[in-house]
Parts: structure tokens; sequence; C-alpha cells
């Protein structure tokens, strides 16, 4: 049986492998071995031109001033590397999709609720709220200053507000260890060789008030920032987390952590998407 382990992400977009007959099977792992050098040889705008061509390709890729970026109904979406790739086959779509992921689709959002991102990278759950809540108050926080600069161009709500700066539990200077290929950027130490030191700050910090929904992706950290946002969790309606394999070093779960914390301050755990250790917790205090 063909292993698809090596395989990038995109190739296999909508694919449901164990459906796949032998020939099918083969013409994938052939295109995952193409595509996965394609990776590896061509940047920027040649490399584009590879990803613009697949059968399945629903957008169109650019590369322009340090940045990649999609373009379909949608309009623009803007990445700082190669991970633009996990939108090719649309960008709401994928957006939906991660929305799914996050269990944010369970949750039934009315105008002027509060959202707060917390590890929001690019701002890659913008297009589905967007498309669902336009008047939906987006709050997203992404230390990385590079990435951060894309979230700006990603931005589209006319309610909310973006901030560059790491989140903890205490206000202080952290190094940030920084992930350039993909999106594991952490304050927690990792092998990365590149490294800057930040301002990080709790969330409480920001005196936010009757939020809908908190959702954390700290890579690792979650912990951390939970312990900075004991305040502002009490104001909460729901948290999700992603407590999957990414602290440290040695990639641990966060999940007992997490659990226990949040399950102490009064949350229930009310949904899972096990593929990657995601938890939604309803406040029942709230």
């Amino acid at each position: 049986m063909p292993s698809f382990i090596n395989t990038p992400v995109y190739i296999l977009n909508n694919v449901n492998v164990s459906e796949l007959g032998k020939f099918k099977k083969a013409y994938f792992l052939f295109l995952g071995i193409i595509y996965a050098n394609i990776e590896k040889i061509f940047n920027k705008n040649l490399y584009c031109f590879f990803i613009n061509i697949l059968p399945f390709s629903n957008t169109k890729s650019r590369h322009k001033q340090n940045f990649y970026f999609l373009e379909d109904k949608y309009g623009k979406f803007y990445f700082t590397n190669k991970r633009f790739t996990r939108m090719v086959s649309g960008i709401e779509e994928f957006s939906k999709h991660l929305a799914s992921e996050y269990l944010i689709d369970k949750i039934d959002f009315q105008d002027e609720d509060i959202f707060i991102d917390c590890g929001a990278n690019v701002g890659e759950l913008i297009p589905y709220f967007y498309k669902n809540y336009p008047n939906l108050h987006y709050y997203a926080f992404e230390p990385d200053t590079e990435v951060f600069e894309a979230l700006k161009k990603n931005f589209s709500f006319q309610n909310g507000n973006l901030f560059s700066v790491g989140l903890s539990n205490q206000n202080q200077d952290m190094r940030l260890y920084v992930d350039t290929k993909g999106a594991d950027t952490s304050l927690e130490k990792t092998n990365s060789e590149t490294f800057y030191t930040i301002k990080v700050k709790t969330l409480d910090s920001y005196n936010f008030k009757n939020v809908k929904l908190i959702k954390i992706d700290g890579e690792g950290h979650e912990k951390h920032i939970l312990e900075g946002a004991k305040e502002t969790l009490s104001n909460t309606k729901y948290v999700s987390v992603d407590h999957s394999a990414e602290k440290g070093i040695n990639k641990t779960k966060t999940t007992p952590e997490v659990y226990t914390f949040l399950i102490d301050l009064g949350f229930t755990p009310i949904f899972n998407y096990d593929l990657r250790d995601i938890t939604l917790f309803e406040n029942s205090n709230f």
C-alpha cells in the first residue's frame, strides 16, 4: 500500500485516502513525490506557478514584497511562507474547515459578540467570521512580528483590534522561538535557531468583558496563557483550546494541565476534535 507520509498536505485536501482505489492512490503518491521536491527547490512566483497548475487549485497565488498571497472570489489573503498552500482549494472553504477543527461552528454567534484569537497567526479564521458574522468584534494576538504584518493585511472587520504581543501569565520580556517555514513559533523553548526577545502580557491586562469565545493555540504555552486570563475567563462563555503535542523540544501535549485548570474554574468540556486534540469548553457559571 502506498505511503503518503511525505506527501504535502495540500495534495490530499478533501481526499479520503481510505476510499481511493489502487490507481488513484498511485496517482496521488506520484503527485506528492513531485510536489514535495518542487517545494524544496522552487520559491516565490516560480513556486506559485506550480501550485496554480494543480488540477484542484481554485485560487491564484503570487509572491510580492515578501508575501505569498492567494486570490479567489473572497479576495486576497496573505501569508509569510509556503503555508498558503493550505488554502489552494478556496479561501473561505479552508477557513470554514479550520473553524470546524476549532469547534467554532458549534457556537451560535450574534452581532456584536466578542471573539478573542490567541495565537492568530495570519488570521486564517477571518474569512469564516467575515462571511458569517461581519459585525463580530474580532480581537487577535500574534507575537511574531513578520506574521503580524500579514495578519494586518488580512484584517477585514470594522469592529475589533490586532495586538502584536505575546500572551503569558506575567507582563515581562520573553524569548520567542520562530518557525520560519510553518506555524510553530512558540514562547516555549524549541529546536529553532531563530529567536528574539519580545514583550508579553496577560490577557487580563486588556480588561475584556462579556466575551463569547476565546480560541487559544499557544504552541505549548496554553497553561500560561490561561493563568494570565483568569479574570477574563470569568467573563467568557466558551474557550477553544488546542492542547496537542506542541510543547517544547519534546513536543508534549498540554492536555492534563489545560483540562485541570479550566475545570477548576468551572468550565466543562463539551466537544472534542480528536485529530488535533482540540477541546471546546463551556463556562458553567456564565
